[in-house]
């Protein structure tokens, strides 16, 4: 019979649009697994984190399953916005907190079935740009308590999941006009060659698409659907993609804002 505790696995999950990661190890039984998925429930896919907020912000995380939970929370660098394929982007996991202007609080705790643990983030140092947003990441780990050995079936096939979500941490520095994602969107300059779209983003924060195409073709967003400010991107176009560009904007609660539409200008 297999030793299932001898043997380590990695098991990449997508549930409801957000990126798990589970690592499969030893404990909770088979016929579990569901309930270990669908169990934990974060309060969104985003926090913004104002210049104002001096005694931080929190973020809540609900345990809706029949067990406790180890949940570790950390603030990571994000390092590469090539690294996402959804809106949940993920950062470098070998990143450290460390390297951090932030620190989530407390940063290991259990907490119980049916538990709403709320974490604080505060700011360590401010040596982040002041013209501009800055992107960091919260790194939650969530570790389901062990089943009593004593009262398993020596038959039951045992694992463990530890999930792992990585949420966007945008700070605001005082300075910048207030976030408004009309008013964002208003600013987003579209342009065409014959063979590109160009789309520059000139605001100080950083634009995440939810949807984009021009005329009726798509655009690929698996590694470019996130804007830095003051960027530009490009994709490529068909010779017989028309002038007319379409997008929804992806807001501060992860959200799709309202479709807007535009007409583009040739460039020669």
């Amino acid at each position: 019979m297999t030793n299932y505790r001898d043997s380590t696995r990695l098991c990449h999950v997508i549930l409801k649009g957000v990126v798990l990661w589970y690592l499969c190890v030893t404990s909770a039984q088979a016929n579990n697994i569901q309930e270990l998925l669908n169990g934990i429930t974060l309060k969104n896919t985003r926090v913004i984190y104002p210049h104002s907020a001096t005694n931080g912000v929190t973020y809540s995380v609900t345990n809706n399953t029949a067990i406790p939970y180890l949940l570790q929370a950390r603030i990571i660098s994000w390092q590469d916005p090539q690294l996402t394929k959804t809106d949940s982007e993920h950062a470098d996991e070998t990143e450290t907190e460390g390297s951090s202007t932030f620190i989530a609080l407390p940063p290991l705790k259990r907490f119980e079935s049916e538990e709403t643990l709320t974490l604080r983030i505060r700011q360590k140092h401010n040596l982040l740009a002041q013209d501009r947003e800055t992107l960091e990441v919260l790194s939650l780990t969530a570790i389901p308590a062990q089943a009593d050995p004593k009262k398993l079936q020596s038959s039951d096939a045992q694992f463990s999941f530890a999930m792992q979500n990585n949420i966007k941490l945008f700070y605001r520095p005082a300075g910048l006009p207030e976030y408004n994602i009309d008013n964002v969107e208003k600013q987003l300059q579209f342009s065409r060659t014959k063979t590109e779209l160009v789309v520059k983003n000139p605001t100080p924060f950083y634009v995440t698409f939810s949807s984009l195409r021009v005329g009726n073709a798509e655009m690929n967003l698996d590694n470019s659907r996130m804007m830095a400010p003051f960027s530009e991107s490009t994709w490529p176009l068909d010779n017989n993609a028309t002038d007319e560009v379409h997008w929804q904007l992806i807001n501060d609660q992860g959200g799709t804002h309202d479709a807007n539409h535009r007409r583009i200008t040739q460039i020669k």
